[in-house]
């Protein structure tokens, strides 16, 4: 690192960066405020280095210095999808745009998460977590956690979504609440994508740990959402169900 003078905000300055990534301050310069031409993917990775980006912030930058823009996917299920979820996943599943809206889920999701039963209304998962009385009594001490984990995926999506018009709606609502700029002004990125855990206070089950796999559904844009329970709280969830069915028998 060439030496420097006393600095004045944390961080490496531009002319470091260009030097650690092996590239002039000049183009480095260009490709920070987007006017650099064919950038190439290892010239992107070099800067990632540099930069020690993890995982999800180097395929976010990939995605800025593409240029590509996409948009939030299909609304319309698949039928085998659909199928998938009436009768073969039995943990709480659901069917996202890549804007976050969720347009199909299972039994076992509207029990856990206390939505209207499946067929129903179309929601925004963002939306709903800040703008939701009951998101708070889901995930009480850890709603900030869990807002910081969507604020970082939407991060990603907005990269290349910037011009759909349903995204761009989510966010204009999604600005107007400052607890959202917070953690949007933090710069984080998320893999959307990523295996993540996670924990609620479910009103129909009780305390509900799970992991979440993501299966991507490329042709319409969309993705598969299963939350795999722990043990526990997978026999919380079968005699929540087992219970209901007793009480529908009588």
């Amino acid at each position: 690192m060439p030496a420097g003078g006393r600095r004045r905000v944390p961080g490496l300055r531009r002319e470091e960066v260009a030097a650690l990534a092996g590239v002039g301050v000049t183009w480095y310069t260009m490709f920070e405020n987007g006017t650099a031409e064919h950038v190439s993917r290892e010239v992107v990775d070099s800067v990632s280095r540099a930069l020690r980006l993890d995982d999800s912030e180097r395929e976010h930058l990939r995605r800025l210095a593409g240029g590509d823009t996409s948009t939030s996917g299909s609304t319309a299920v698949d039928p085998l999808v659909q199928a998938a979820l009436d009768g073969w996943i039995s943990a709480p599943a659901y069917v996202s745009t890549a804007g976050w809206d969720v347009i199909a889920w299972n039994d076992a999701f509207a029990l856990v998460w206390g939505v209207a039963p499946p067929g129903g209304a179309p929601f925004n998962m963002v939306l709903r977590h800040f703008g939701d009385p009951a998101a708070f009594a889901l995930h009480g001490e850890r709603w900030e956690a869990f807002a910081r984990s969507l604020v970082a995926m939407m991060r990603v999506g907005y990269a290349t979504r910037h011009d759909d018009p349903r995204y761009a709606a989510v966010m204009e609502t999604l600005r107007r609440d400052p607890r959202f700029v917070a953690l949007w002004e933090r710069q984080e990125v998320l893999d959307p994508l990523a295996t993540t855990a996670a924990e609620i206070d479910s009103p129909g089950v009780g305390r509900f740990a799970y992991r979440v796999l993501n299966l991507t559904l490329p042709a319409m844009g969309q993705a598969l959402i299963v939350q795999v329970p722990e043990t526990e709280s997978a026999a919380r969830l079968g005699a929540a169900f087992s219970q209901r069915k007793r009480r529908e028998a009588v």
